[in-house]
């Protein structure tokens, strides 16, 4: 049985560990990469903030412009009269993530919460989320861009949503795709229908990528990946993997 998440950013980290252990089946006693998210009112707070968790060893990046989706509920009503909800996107405050190694430990752990805790509040800033990567997930992430597997990719719609994020909420699949005619499979691509076609990062491990909309749903990827890969064939390219 799923249970939820709790709000309570200590009691988090007890939950967290056992998701790790019992669902995600995770070496507990290797090292781990742990990322935590703090947001801040203006973007002069981020980079003081950021400052100071340089200062105390943490790897830190900065993102001034943070777009939210948010879920407007319907207007009240029945029948025909009664209104459908819609996704809003806005743009939400300034984030700073913090990174640190170390073992899964809880002792650990919540000593690091505490500490980020009083220097969220000493920033007027708010904690905002713990997170967890082994070091392959953490060189996909932050390392150059690698195209993700298809397996992968479900178990990260996985995290999402034990992360929080709703069952069929809107986000997008990049597929990554490699051609030895990278022009000629681009036109290819944009002549059949796809038009969020565009070259890969430069250190990436593929070459041309397409972006689709896309939910948090894995039968709805699982879908799209295979339709991409008929796609990709007829184009002259390969489908190496998904970002999502």
């Amino acid at each position: 049985m799923h249970t939820p998440p709790p709000d309570d950013p200590i009691a988090y980290v007890d939950w967290h560990l056992n998701h790790m252990r019992t669902n995600l089946h995770k070496d507990m006693t290797a090292v781990h990469v742990w990322e935590f998210t703090l947001r801040t009112k203006d973007v002069r707070g981020m980079h003081a903030l950021a400052k100071a968790l340089t200062k105390a060893r943490y790897l830190t990046t900065v993102q001034d412009v943070v777009m939210e989706s948010t879920f407007e509920e319907p207007p009240a009503g029945k029948g025909k009269a009664k209104g459908k909800g819609k996704w809003k996107t806005v743009e939400g405050p300034p984030m700073v993530t913090a990174f640190s190694r170390g073992k899964p430990t809880a002792v650990g752990l919540k000593r690091r919460v505490r500490a980020l805790l009083a220097l969220a509040a000493k920033h007027n800033a708010t904690y905002s989320s713990m997170s967890s990567m082994d070091m392959e997930e953490f060189e996909m992430l932050y390392g150059p861009p690698k195209a993700m597997s298809l397996d992968d990719a479900c178990w990260r719609l996985r995290h999402h949503s034990d992360l929080g994020l709703k069952q069929g909420a809107k986000i997008e699949y990049n597929f990554c795709l490699i051609a030895k005619d990278v022009k000629a499979c681009t036109a290819a691509l944009k002549k059949a229908g796809f038009e969020n076609v565009s070259r890969a990062p430069e250190d990436a491990n593929w070459t041309i990528s397409v972006t689709l909309p896309g939910t948090n749903n894995e039968t709805r990827l699982q879908a799209a990946f295979a339709t991409m890969k008929q796609a990709a064939k007829a184009a002259g390219g390969t489908l190496k993997g998904v970002e999502v």
